[in-house]
Formats: structure tokens, sequence, C-alpha cells
């Protein structure tokens, strides 16, 4: 059996042991040995793809996932868009100019299908070649007979069929202009696949091998003898909110977050920002711009039940505050460089100069201790206006909320730097 296939059952065996569905049949009484057997057989090559491979029905194998363009789109009121462009040597970055696997939307539930599908053989080519193929090596690894495999077969390339006639969405909402005889598209649909390689090369620049060595050495006023390049003004752009799933498969491995480059505006008169007297928590925060955020916040905490909606809700608008904290920091960053040299803010915190003053770059990158300051005292902003409000309905935060919300602000590290 190929490596990445026996690691993905192998993966899943192991998640479905320590779920905890089968810890409690242990201690129900379920020996380990049973559910060991039950995890042997529901895991087995045949067994799984016996069983899933009626699942490939349910998700559409796309190049340019429609749902990046609204979450609401179905699989059935969109025809499938699996694009193939050839690769040239014109300078555009563009569908056919950058390899990528292609992304899947439809049922989240069964994403897994499209991993299996993706999963690479022992000759290059994926689980999914080879089922076009109908190969005999891949039959021979899932173990099944040559009818199983034929059936099994045609299900799974269900997912490269159209789930829909040549149809389209009204909540794509694309522009076509009229040229000659045909029409020009003005709206693109958002290629998944090029956004989801862009993150990860700028992950590659900013974190990968040997980046985080470098920082510490230069922080230690050491010598690097391959140093470390980083990529300034990055924004980042969340899809699918708290079910990045919902999105597609792309989406689901990036954890529903992009990266995007810097693109200069248009020329805006410029806005009244200024940096702190004291401190940026007192001086540059407006309740009024979050006040909606808190209003949703208070009405899900004062309901006197809880499951796992009202948790995804409340974790959606404290990630919406400190979203907001995170942009005003950042337009102050960005319009008042060097203003932290000035003596008229010697009272603001030296954290906080760090973190607002872009002149500041060099001395950000010698220490992280600034960020951890930064995340405390906006928990404790979030918390303080919270409880100050006057038609407070919910709960004063505990300890719990508290290491909640320093969790999900600790997450943003990356819009701090």
């Amino acid at each position: 059996m190929s490596e990445e296939v026996r690691v993905f059952f192998a993966a899943r065996r192991e998640a479905w042991l320590k779920s905890p569905d089968q810890r409690k049949k242990i201690k129900n009484g379920v020996s380990e040995e049973e559910l060991e057997q039950e995890a042997d057989e529901k895991f087995h090559p045949a067994e799984w793809c016996a069983e899933n491979a009626r699942r490939a029905k349910s998700l559409s194998l796309v190049t340019h996932n429609p749902k990046f363009s609204h979450p609401d789109i179905k699989i059935k009121d969109v025809n499938v868009i699996q694009v193939t462009a050839q690769q040239k040597d014109d300078g555009y970055l563009r569908t056919g100019n950058c390899e990528y696997k292609s992304d899947a939307y439809g049922d989240a539930a069964s994403l897994a299908v499209l991993k299996f599908l993706q999963l690479e053989m022992t000759d290059g080519r994926t689980v999914l070649e080879h089922f076009e193929r109908s190969s005999e090596e891949l039959r021979k690894e899932i173990g099944v007979s040559a009818g199983q495999f034929a059936e099994m077969r045609e299900q799974f390339l269900n997912i490269t069929m159209p789930k829909s006639k040549d149809t389209t969405s009204d909540l794509l909402k694309q522009v076509y202009f009229p040229v000659g005889d045909d029409y020009h598209l003005l709206s693109l649909i958002t290629p998944g696949g090029l956004i989801s390689v862009l993150k990860q090369r700028i992950d590659d620049v900013r974190f990968g091998n040997g980046v985080n060595e470098a920082r510490d050495q230069k922080r230690n006023g050491k010598f690097s003898e391959c140093g470390y390049a980083d990529i300034p003004n990055l924004a980042v752009i969340g899809y699918g909110g708290t079910k990045a799933q919902n999105i597609g498969q792309l989406n689901l491995g990036n954890g529903g977050k992009a990266t995007m480059l810097m693109t200069l505006p248009p020329a805006l008169q410029d806005r009244k920002v200024y940096p702190p007297r004291t401190n940026f928590f007192r001086n540059c925060l407006r309740v009024n711009t979050v006040e909606e955020f808190f209003d949703s916040l208070d009405h899900l905490r004062a309901i006197d039940y809880n499951n796992a909606s009202i948790r995804s809700a409340i974790e959606h608008w404290y990630k919406k505050i400190i979203d907001q904290i995170v942009a005003q920091a950042w337009a102050i960053r960005r319009e008042c460089t060097g203003w932290s040299y000035d003596e008229r803010y010697s009272a603001v915190p030296l954290y906080q100069k760090l973190w607002l003053d872009e002149a500041r770059q060099s001395e950000r990158d010698l220490s992280e201790d600034w960020q951890q300051s930064v995340i405390e005292n906006m928990v404790q902003w979030i918390r303080m206006t919270y409880e100050k409000r006057k038609n407070m309905k919910g709960p004063k935060f505990d300890s719990t909320e508290i290491q909640f919300m320093t969790r999900l602000a600790s997450e943003s590290k990356e819009g701090l730097v």
C-alpha cells in the first residue's frame, strides 16, 4: 500500500478511536480490544471505500469554487466549473500558470472523499486518476473484487460529473459585457487554488524552514548564514467564518483564511487618525464602532442555555471585536510612522509603541514579549467595556471566558506583526 494511502487510513482510525463517543463506550463496558477490532474493520480500505463511495455524488470537483463568492450557493445551482488551461510564459498569474489541486464543494461532511481521491500512489498518480484508468493496482490496494471495484469506481467518479445543467446562480453576481457577437466576463469567479497556493508561498517565506531560527539569531545578536525575508502590509480575509468546511476542501485546509498582498488604493482623502497620547485602549478605541457587536454578544450571553451554535456565534462576535481593534492599530501604524520617538508620547507604554509605530519594525522583530502585553490588555478592554454597559443582560466574565478570549486574541497574532 502506498505511504499516503496508509497514513490516511491510519490517521482516521486513530481519530475515531480517540473520539468522545468511543471513549464513552469504554466507560460503558466495551473493551479496548473490541473497539480496536471495530476500528480495523471500519477503516479497512475495502470497507471504508464501500461506505464512502456513494458520498461522492454530493460533491463537485472544481477549479473555481462558487462558494467563495457566496456561501449560500448550492451544488445544484451552478454547473461544475472545471477549467483546463495551458501553461504559458506570459507573465500572468492565472489558471494554468500555477499547479494546484482541484477543490470540491457540496456536502461538508463528505470532504474526506476528496482528500482520499487526491492521495498520491507509488507511481505519482492520484487515487482519482487510478479510478479513471480502472487501475488494477488500486483495486488490489483496496482489496475488492473486479465487480465491487467497478461499482465503487462509478460512484467515486460522480465527483467529476455535473450536478446541474448549464446554469449559474444569481448569487454569483456575474457581470457580462457585450463584445461584438459575444460577451466578456467582467466579474471573475474566485480561483480557490490560486488563493491556496498564494497563502502557502507567503507562509513559507514568513514561517518556513529556518525562518524562526534566523529570527531567534537576530534577536540574540547572532549572525545567520541564511537570513530570512518578510512581506509587509499583508491582509487576511476569512471565508466561511467558524465553518470553513462549508466553503470547500481548500478553504478548510487553510483554516478558513486567505492572505492578500497589498495593492495600491485610489487617492482618497486621509482620515483623521492620531496616535495615543497615553494609552491606545483609552485614547484610540471608540465604543460606538463596536456597539452593535457588543449588543449581539450580550444577547447571546444572556441566553440561559448553551449549545454548539450559541458558542460558535459568541466566538464570531468576539473575533469581530478583536478584528476592529487590530484594524484601528493598523490605521495608526500606516498613517503615523515615527510618532513614538516624539517626547509628547513618552507616557505611552513601550509595548504599544512597538506595536503601533511602523518605524519600530526592527525592534518588534527582536522580541515577542510585547505581543503578550497587547493580548492581555485587549482582553481587559473587551471585558471592561462590556461590563460597563448600562443595559448589560449577560453575566460578568469568569476566568473560563477570559481564557477563551485570550485564546482567540492569541490566534490573531499574525495580524499584530
